[in-house]
């Protein structure tokens, strides 16, 4: 089986070198291979004091320049910390442009959060990771769409199909015990997902979805991570 054949069929979150899973159909389908380009972002951080039971942090980033491709066109990550360091979570998100036409643009946007609890007396109990699109945009397709209660580790393949070009990509991932699901936000501008449980090491959860964008209207958005935890 091919490189291309293998991304087909399956997909994954790859660097912009690797072709993603629209771009490997392409292939298979006997169309030119896309370039592609990638930029990077700061990731700012938050500390929170020994009496903080959750932490949320925020990153901001601007429109990037337009490619009529389904092909990677920017990332970028966002960090959240607190009690010393203790409690820490890192998500990140890699946006495709699948459309772009007179202003209307369709995005894929795989997300995924990571974090993990390193104190004594406490445990992580979940965390969460969403994109806060502006007025003028609105989740089209996206997945997870309900949420698993989970007893032991399992893989979830997501995925979404773009309404406006029916290009198709997948996201694979692990989660663990004992709940995933989506997270919502702000009138279905905001999408991502949740793991929730109880561990003292690394958990994590990811999504993917199809962001519409208006004409007229920016595709700027806000990468946010959230955590919290209890006493062990």
């Amino acid at each position: 089986m091919t490189y291309e054949v293998a991304m087909a069929a399956f997909g994954a979150m790859d660097r912009a070198a690797n072709p993603t899973k629209a771009q490997a159909v392409r292939v298979v389908q006997g169309e030119a291979a896309l370039s592609s380009g990638l930029l990077g972002a700061s990731t700012p951080k938050q500390t929170g004091t020994a009496k903080m039971v959750n932490a949320i942090t925020t990153q901001a980033v601007s429109s990037p320049s337009l490619i009529t491709a389904a092909t990677p066109s920017d990332s970028w990550c966002v960090d959240s910390s607190a009690n010393g360091g203790d409690q820490t979570a890192h998500a990140c998100i890699i946006r495709y442009l699948d459309y772009s036409s007179g202003g209307l643009r369709y995005w894929t946007h795989k997300q995924k959060v990571t974090a993990k609890d390193n104190s004594f007396w406490m445990v992580m109990s979940s965390t969460t990771q969403w994109y806060l699109a502006p007025t003028g945009n609105s989740v089209v397709d996206w997945d997870p769409w309900q949420t698993q209660s989970l007893g032991s580790c399992s893989t979830f393949n997501l995925g979404v199909t773009d309404p406006k070009t029916g290009v198709t990509a997948g996201y694979t991932g692990t989660v663990c015990p004992d709940k995933f699901g989506p997270k919502w936000s702000d009138s279905n501008r905001g999408y991502g997902s949740f793991w929730g449980g109880t561990s003292n090491d690394y958990v994590g959860a990811h999504s993917i979805s199809v962001v519409k964008t208006n004409p007229g209207y920016s595709s700027s958005g806000t990468m946010k991570v959230a955590m919290s935890w209890r006493l062990n």
